[in-house]
C-alpha cells in the first residue's frame, strides 16, 4: 500500500507538472478508455481461467528459455488481483486523460511504451517475476514530468522517482525513461527544424 501511494503521489506532481486537469470541454478519453477496457478483460481472464497469470506474466527465465510474449502480456494482467487493479485504475485515472489532452495521442504512447520497456528491462533484474500495469501508467507520469513544466513539481516527481531507483525499485526507472523521452521531445505544435509552424519548409 506504501508503493502505491508513492506512486500515486509522482502521478500527482506529474500532473501538477504538465499544468493541471484540463477544462471539460478539452479532456481527451479515447486512450485511456481503451487502457480501461484492456486491465478489466485481462483482470477478467485471469479470474476465469487459472492458468492465464503463470503463463502471461513476466518471468525472466521463462523469457530467456524464448517465452518472449510475456515482455508484452505482462502489462495487462495483474499478479497482486483485485487491489493491485484498483491501485493501477488510480494511475489511470490520475494519469490518462491529463496526459491525452495536453501531449497527445502520439506522445501518450510514446510515452506509454518507454515506461513499460524501461520498467520491464529493470524488473527482469530486479524483480524478475510479476505482472501489472504500473510501468506503462508511470511511463505516463515520466512523460508529464518530462515534457512539461512547473519547477515544484517536476524535481519534486523526478527526485521521488531517482530515489525508488536507488531503491531497486523499477517504478523509479519507468518514470525516469519515459521523462527523458518527454523532454528530448518536442512540444507539441512545434515547428520541426527546418520547417515552418504548419510543416512547410521555412
Amino acid at each position: 500500500m506504501t508503493a502505491a501511494l508513492i506512486y500515486l503521489f509522482i502521478a500527482f506532481c506529474a500532473v501538477r507538472a504538465a499544468g493541471g486537469v484540463p477544462r471539460r470541454r478539452d479532456r481527451r478519453r479515447r486512450l485511456a478508455r481503451v487502457t480501461l477496457l484492456v486491465m478489466l478483460g485481462g483482470y477478467l481472464l485471469q479470474l476465469l481461467w487459472e492458468p492465464a497469470l503463470p503463463l502471461f506474466r513476466r518471468d525472466a527465465a521463462r523469457i530467456a528459455d524464448g517465452e518472449v510474449w510475456r515482455l508484452l502480456t505482462t502489462h495487462v494482467f495483474h499478479a497482486w488481483g483485485l487491489r493491485h487493479l484498483l491501485a493501477n485504475l488510480a494511475l489511470l485515472g490520475a494519469l490518462g486523460t491529463v496526459t491525452e489532452s495536453r501531449f497527445g495521442a502520439a506522445r501518450w504512447g510514446i510515452f506509454a511504451v518507454c515506461g513499460a520497456a524501461g520498467g520491464t528491462v529493470a524488473a527482469l533484474v530486479w524483480s524478475p517475476v510479476g505482472a501489472g500495469s504500473s510501468f506503462a501508467l508511470l511511463g505516463l507520469a515520466g512523460g508529464c514530468l518530462g515534457a512539461g513544466g512547473g519547477r515544484v513539481w517536476r524535481p519534486i516527481g523526478l527526485a521521488v522517482a531517482t530515489v525508488l531507483t536507488v531503491l531497486g525499485d523499477p517504478h523509479g526507472v519507468a518514470v525516469i525513461v519515459a521523462a527523458l523521452v518527454g523532454a528530448a521531445l518536442p512540444a507539441p505544435g512545434a515547428p520541426v527544424a527546418g520547417r515552418g509552424p504548419h510543416g512547410r519548409d521555412a
